[in-house]
């Protein structure tokens, strides 16, 4: 499909929680927010449980790490609360998922809205095409489709838990290649942008040179 999506950058954890608690406040939306690790993933769900406390908006938690059975129903709920048809059971639902990248996994996930921590550019994709993936009615805060990317530092001295997940050289790329765009049109970008990271690389000089060799 050929689409647009708007990206948006963001830091701090605390104020993203507190956006987004405004702009679900009374027009809901179905939201995911990724994480490249499960303790980052607990941590978020216990902040946003905490931020959305007695404003009817669920919080719901889906990682790898729940045993067999309990992951096997929760997928199903997400499948259901998140999938294709999910308006005609859930109209104007209020729901933020919190999950790790089991979505993934050849679920058929749709969105109103997306936060992602930074991951390599391919993952970023596979992220962005379940953001409006269907022919869903958007909340008036999400009728456009948005990617809101968390990054651990301005500077990207560090990378944190995503650093021992994903190649810090690779995610030092992904962001270099996409930190001056505020939109993604694919599948058009997306040779390009896979070839920015993978393939020939673009040219940079200075401290990004310098970082970029150490990394490599």
């Amino acid at each position: 499909r050929n689409y647009s999506c708007k990206l948006e950058w963001e830091q701090n954890l605390q104020e993203l929680a507190e956006k987004l608690k405004d702009e679900m406040e009374t027009q809901g939306g179905s939201i995911a927010w990724l994480c490249n690790t499960v303790a980052s993933a607990r941590e978020t769900y216990g902040l946003l449980s905490k931020t959305f406390e007695g404003m009817g908006i669920d919080v719901l938690l889906f990682h790898a790490r729940f045993q067999a059975g309990k992951r096997k129903k929760i997928e199903e709920q997400v499948l259901e609360r998140f999938g294709r048809n999910r308006q005609e059971k859930f109209p104007g639902d209020k729901v933020v998922l919190v999950a790790t990248q089991v979505v993934e996994q050849s679920l058929d996930l749709d969105f109103d809205h997306m936060i992602t921590e930074l991951a390599p550019v391919d993952l970023l994709l596979q992220r962005m095409g379940r953001v409006h993936r269907h022919d869903n009615q958007r909340p008036k805060s999400y009728l456009s489709p948005r990617l809101r990317i968390l990054v651990p530092s301005e500077d990207m001295e560090s990378f944190g838990p995503s650093g021992y997940v994903y190649e810090p050289y690779v995610l030092l790329l992904t962001w270099l290649s996409i930190k001056d765009r505020n939109l993604i049109t694919l599948p058009r970008d997306m040779d390009e942008l896979i070839e920015a990271v993978y393939g020939e690389q673009l040219a940079f000089t200075g401290e990004w040179e310098k970082r970029l060799k150490e990394l490599s």
